[in-house]
């Protein structure tokens, strides 16, 4: 009895690619909208918070602003260690930390926390769409 065998060619190195491809756009599209959403969330005095919050995928600096501290480059060296398949969002003000967190008699604002909670079903939903029309 003989079979007949059916061979299938995958380019791996096209696959990779389209992946890679697909996961930075995701990723790029899940950091505009948390972007957006924290500086809605976040409460303004002069502004100057609201317009540095920004985000990074993996280890690139995808938009105008940067991650660098005003007076130490702390937070730029933890970044150094994030991994690419990572959306970080954040920003280099001095005082962002105590905004998020709270600090003394001030209450924690959770600004970027409440960008990411109120974006989940939308995150999950943004990358399997994106994941589906680059790996067809």
């Amino acid at each position: 009895m003989k079979f007949k065998v059916n061979k299938i060619n995958l380019d791996v190195n096209k696959l990779m690619n389209l992946y890679l491809t697909a996961q930075e756009k995701g990723l790029t599209e899940v950091g505009l909208k948390l972007q957006s959403d924290a500086s809605e969330e976040v409460a303004v005095d002069t502004g100057r918070l609201r317009a540095s919050i920004a985000f990074r995928v993996g280890n690139n600096t995808i938009n105008k602003n940067t991650f660098k501290s005003d007076k130490t480059q702390s937070q730029d060296s933890d970044l150094r260690l994030v991994r690419p398949d990572t959306v970080v969002i954040g920003s280099s003000v001095e005082y962002a930390r105590r905004i998020e967190k709270g600090y003394s008699k001030q209450s924690p604002q959770g600004y970027l926390r409440k960008s990411v909670d109120k974006n989940r079903n939308w995150i999950k939903s943004r990358l399997t769409k994106t994941f589906d029309e680059i790996m067809r």
